[in-house]
């Protein structure tokens, strides 16, 4: 494993792939501003969950349907969890 971490710097690929998802967080918040602020907690979860269904789909029937990447389709569960974790953040305050 050790030998797998050194020929692949992971913690630079993470912090890229973030560094997308901020990108497309920034941009879809200019389209729709902070609407998402006022969804209930489970809107979030259910977007996460639909997309993971989404994914599960396309790994076992090996279609693909909608055009969408796959690629996308974590990047948009890794924001939907960012804003699951600030919405929580904000009813703590």
């Amino acid at each position: 494993m050790e030998q797998l971490t050194q020929e692949i710097d992971t913690e630079s690929q993470y912090l890229s792939q973030s560094k997308k998802a901020q990108e497309l967080f920034k941009k879809k918040n200019k389209d729709y501003s902070t609407s998402w602020v006022h969804l209930r907690q489970t809107t979030h979860t259910d977007q996460i969950f639909i997309k993971v269904l989404r994914l599960r789909r396309i790994k076992e029937k090996k279609q693909q349907l909608i055009g969408d990447k796959i690629q996308d389709e974590y990047v948009a569960i890794y924001n939907y969890s960012i804003m699951a974790i600030l919405r929580i953040r904000m009813k703590e305050l």
